[in-house]
């Protein structure tokens, strides 16, 4: 049933749970500090109530799939293709491959690390 609901757009992806994934095993807190930062939270709110208030979890504390993409150690290890792989191709013929970068862990950090990777490739130094 949940799977005709998901395949019709009812129930998106990342709201789903992952029950298998861990906070004090699989949760990458040393990004999740960067995150913080980043995102200007309070040091004085602690990381429980930033993690309740983003709704990462359901009503029973179960980690959704979207906050698995993001703060996992390994998001690969929860889902084959949680990765962001990249490659150039000598001239036009697609044959050449010249070099082939493969991504894995937290999203943002996947998402920072191609962008960085392609500006290298495409703007000239």
């Amino acid at each position: 049933m949940r799977d005709f609901f998901q395949q019709s757009g009812r129930i998106y992806f990342d709201e789903g749970d992952c029950d298998n994934f861990s906070y004090e095993q699989d949760f990458d807190k040393e990004y999740f500090k960067e995150f913080r930062i980043q995102a200007g939270f309070s040091s004085a709110t602690d990381n429980v109530q930033i993690i309740k208030n983003l709704k990462l979890t359901n009503d029973n504390g179960v980690y959704k799939n979207g906050s698995v993409l993001f703060f996992a150690k390994q998001a690969k290890s929860f889902f084959d293709k949680a990765v962001i792989r990249c490659v150039a191709i000598e001239g036009i013929d697609k044959v050449n491959i010249i070099d082939d970068k493969i991504w894995g862990g937290p999203l943002m950090q996947q998402y920072n690390s191609a962008l960085s990777w392609l500006k290298n490739k495409l703007i000239p130094n």
